[in-house]
């Protein structure tokens, strides 16, 4: 993880990797971690002395925010509190992208939400040199995987 965070992804576990954040969440949630690269937030958490459990400010499948000014009206009725960082904002031009590792029981990964081109292309890259993960997006529809002990092999359909 000190290899991916802080930077612009969030990454997703299997419910037997939950921590004590998660026990308020419904039971059946995986718990998906983002350590963002703003210098405020960092800051703030460390102030608090703990992590922050956030929602993001659009729902699933909606358009994604990433300004403020994205926010759809009828949330701001729900809101007490917003940080801005207008340096960090300046830089925000893609929504994070979202790895999930809860697949194939830590042996694959798969990207649910591609954010910035480069950050997915240096993701795969680190993913799939260093650690010998699969892709599994990558070989979905074209092969049929197959784990013996704990190599992969591949067989077409």
């Amino acid at each position: 993880l000190d290899e991916l965070l802080p930077s612009p992804v969030t990454v997703c576990f299997a419910q037997e990797f939950r921590t004590s954040l998660c026990s308020s969440l419904k039971q059946s949630a995986d718990v998906a971690v983002k350590v963002p690269g703003t210098k405020l937030v960092r800051e703030l958490c460390q102030a608090l002395g703990h992590p922050l459990a956030v929602t993001p400010a659009s729902l699933s499948g909606e358009h994604i925010c990433t300004r403020i000014e994205d926010f759809p009206d009828d949330l701001w009725k729900h809101l007490a509190v917003t940080l801005r960082d207008d340096q960090e904002a300046a830089h925000v031009s893609a929504p994070s992208t979202i790895v999930d590792f809860a697949y194939l029981h830590g042996m694959s990964y798969r990207i649910l939400r591609e954010g910035d081109p480069n950050i997915v292309l240096r993701l795969r890259a680190l993913l799939g040199e260093k650690y010998s993960l699969v892709d599994y997006q990558m070989f979905h529809d074209t092969y049929d995987l197959v784990i013996v002990n704990t190599h992969f092999t591949s067989r077409l359909l």
